[in-house]
């Protein structure tokens, strides 16, 4: 497992408790039972819309 991978695992596995434990006012007004992680595959394609 690379690095990037290791990172993801961490920010999925410990998102809910950092939120709770650095930002309690704001992950008081989320839903985090249904958080949905979208895979990067998907959201590729916005280095288009970067100035050249």
């Amino acid at each position: 497992m690379d690095n990037d991978q290791r990172f993801k695992t961490l920010i999925r596995q410990f998102f809910v408790d950092f939120l709770l434990l650095f930002f309690a006012d704001w992950a008081a007004r989320l839903d985090l039972s249904r958080i949905e992680w979208l895979d990067n595959r998907e959201t590729t394609g916005w280095e288009s819309l970067l100035p050249p």
